[in-house]
């Protein structure tokens, strides 16, 4: 008898095993744990407003798509992707629809930059945005920003026109026939803390350089919704 045999690999094992690899670098199983440096503080919408560690993206490194995205410096990408495996986290449902890459930058100390505006089909949901920072090795050490979960159910066809807006802009501003003039006019998603989120026109109406207000306008009922001093002297 010999002392030992050659083990015979079955081809079809191979190609199995092969295939098990591909999926396991691509797709990652479910997250691991963050690691135990890590922080996370929720805001009022019942979203982190703040997650920091030092290394958040570990369980990401090795992925291929990680790697390729990492390789080319997308740090876009790299952060969609982050976002992607911790979804339960992060409370997001389709990246590619509701966040609009904003800036990607690198500081002087070599850290990365990403923000995106949140959206509801193309059309910004007012002040939600999200950040995502990398450090000069790449590594993905904090994210922070004010948003909402994801996906938000609101009809973006407004029901009013944009010049029928515009004629209830100055309404209830003292002294509004006197210089006050419509500077901007969008459509946004407005949301607060008490109220869901809605449609609404966004116009930003001036007078000179002294006086500047961003009044918002429910884009169904023409209703004034809330009214922001940006500037007042």
């Amino acid at each position: 008898m010999p002392l030992c045999t050659r083990a015979v690999v079955r081809p079809e094992l191979l190609v199995i095993t092969g295939l098990l690899l591909f999926v396991s670098a691509c797709f990652p199983q479910r997250p691991q744990p963050l690691a135990a440096d890590s922080m996370v503080r929720m805001g009022p919408a019942g979203t982190p407003k703040l997650v920091k560690g030092s290394h958040l993206a570990a369980d990401l490194e090795g992925t291929s798509t990680y790697t390729a995205a990492r390789h080319n410096g997308d740090h876009g990408e790299m952060a969609r992707l982050f976002l992607a495996h911790r979804a339960d986290l992060f409370k997001l449902g389709d990246l590619q629809g509701d966040l609009r890459l904003l800036d990607a930058k690198c500081d002087g100390l070599g850290h990365h930059h990403v923000k995106f505006q949140q959206e509801v089909n193309g059309v910004p949901v007012w002040h939600k945005t999200l950040s995502v920072h990398f450090d000069p090795r790449d590594r993905l050490y904090r994210v922070d920003g004010d948003y909402l979960p994801t996906p938000l159910s609101v009809d973006t066809r407004p029901g009013m026109s944009e010049a029928a807006v515009r004629a209830k802009a100055l309404q209830g501003i003292a002294g509004a026939g006197a210089g006050w003039k419509v500077e901007a006019i969008e459509l946004v998603i407005f949301a607060t803390e008490a109220t869901a989120p809605r449609l609404a026109y966004r116009l930003t109406v001036a007078k000179g350089l002294a006086s500047r207000e961003d009044r918002f306008f429910a884009a169904d009922t023409g209703k004034l919704l809330k009214s922001v001093t940006r500037i007042h002297k």
